[in-house]
């Protein structure tokens, strides 16, 4: 691992890291802290609104980084569809979201992409996380135990939510097709 990583990666602690999924993602406060460490510099346009027809919409950051003498373009999006905000279970309708929050995390996204590009932290793995003395067992967040790749269009509908005994969230889904799923729970 390249010295500008390692020593990025010592900026942050277990606080700034989520696994999602099984894979290290660095969150704002970590940015924020690595583009201190290094000097990095931006500037971010004001946010632009897509709205959609349903009366969701959609929040981007566009910014210019800058470290050294290099400079890069990033984008940062945020959507008031996004589950983060209606919710999974019983899904908010778009009057009870709270349209500051959706602008900020936009907000957000675009320093975290934007720094973590410039600095060249991206698609890290967490053994690299961990020279650096954060151990993925210590972050928040979650794992998918038996992904399975279904196509799109092949779920019938989402039967209920379950929570098992460690409390571990699944959803129990009837697929389509030739019978070789009747229901199948997805783990997260």
């Amino acid at each position: 691992m390249n010295l500008i990583k390692r020593h990025a990666l010592k900026a942050t602690n277990k606080n700034d890291w989520i696994n999602e999924g099984g894979k290290p993602y660095l969150q704002e406060s970590g940015s924020c802290k690595i583009a201190r460490v290094f000097g990095i510099s931006y500037r971010l346009e004001p946010p632009s609104k897509q709205l959609f027809p349903d009366g969701h919409y959609e929040y981007i950051y566009t910014g210019e980084f800058s470290l050294g003498g290099a400079t890069i373009t990033a984008t940062g999006s945020r959507s008031s569809k996004g589950d983060f905000f209606v919710g999974k279970k019983d899904p908010k309708p778009i009057t009870e979201i709270d349209e500051g929050d959706v602008r900020k995390a936009a907000y957000t996204n675009c320093i975290g992409r934007g720094v973590k590009e410039i600095i060249g932290l991206g698609n890290l793995t967490w053994e690299e996380v961990e020279t650096a003395g954060i151990k993925k067992s210590d972050c928040q967040g979650f794992e998918f135990d038996n992904w399975i790749l279904i196509p799109k269009g092949t779920i019938q509908m989402v039967k209920r939510y379950l929570v098992d005994k460690n409390g571990k969230l699944g959803v129990l889904v009837s697929v389509d097709g030739d019978g070789i799923f009747a229901d199948t729970v997805f783990w997260a």
